[in-house]
């Protein structure tokens, strides 16, 4: 098993988990629920209430990430957090390109890929923050929570190591593109169903067709063609 430590409060635990990292232990994985300066992807600032959350990271040393799935394992991250988050909900959960965790239409979980490098090695991070107790969301319509949405009390602790557990057993075994793409395909979010985008700022009507191996989003759009976007290219308005 993953070496799993906790800490009641740290910065960032993206950051702070490669402080646990050994020369014997080729990997690490932290919890914690207090973040003072977690981020999300592209540089953005995700601010959580204290000890309501989870913020949990893991470093895997490269090694044992076989190079051929590289481009596959921001997908495989995807598919494994909501097949837990699913089974902890008791509740269909969905991807919403490219890695957030979605249940009755609402934000629970994100994920956050970043690559380190130690005196131990180079490192993949992966984080994973999921949003368990919290209540209220201010102007953050699209975000819940576990227990909003299922209306059931989850404790952190637990739940963390539940999260570990699952993860340490499968994260390196990863499928084959065309497993991963079907899998992937069969949870996302919205797929071959009409929804708002903002697409160069302005609101368009287009229909999410697939995922590709390069991990381009393909949406038919009014006008009957399709086009492919990359991140931040695009935003659905759900």
């Amino acid at each position: 098993m993953i070496p799993l430590h906790y800490v009641s409060e740290c910065e960032s635990t993206n950051d702070d988990v490669l402080g646990f990292l050994e020369p014997r232990n080729p990997s690490a994985a932290l919890y914690c629920f207090c973040q003072t300066r977690a981020r999300g992807q592209y540089g953005n600032v995700w601010y959580t209430p204290k000890n309501e959350n989870i913020a949990y990271s893991l470093a895997l040393e490269e090694s044992l990430i076989d190079a051929s799935h590289l481009s596959s394992f921001n997908f495989y991250t995807a598919i494994l957090i909501r097949k837990f988050i699913a089974k902890m909900a008791e509740r269909r959960v969905w991807i919403k390109w490219p890695n957030d965790i979605i249940l009755n239409n609402k934000k629970i979980a994100g994920i956050l890929i970043e690559q380190a490098k130690t005196d131990f090695g180079k490192f993949y991070v992966l984080g994973v923050g999921v949003n368990v107790l919290q209540k209220t969301f201010g102007s953050l319509s699209k975000a819940s929570s576990l227990s909003v949405e299922c209306g059931k009390k989850f404790d952190l602790h637990d739940f963390s190591k539940k999260l570990h557990g699952f993860l340490s057993s499968y994260i390196t075994k990863i499928p084959s593109v065309g497993e991963l793409l079907d899998l992937y395909h069969r949870f996302l979010y919205k797929k071959d169903q009409v929804s708002v985008f903002l697409w160069q700022g302005q609101p368009c009507n287009g229909i999410i067709k697939k995922v590709d191996t390069e991990g381009f989003l393909w949406i038919e759009m009014e006008d009957g063609k399709k086009y492919k976007f990359f991140h931040k290219e695009i935003e659905m308005t759900y």
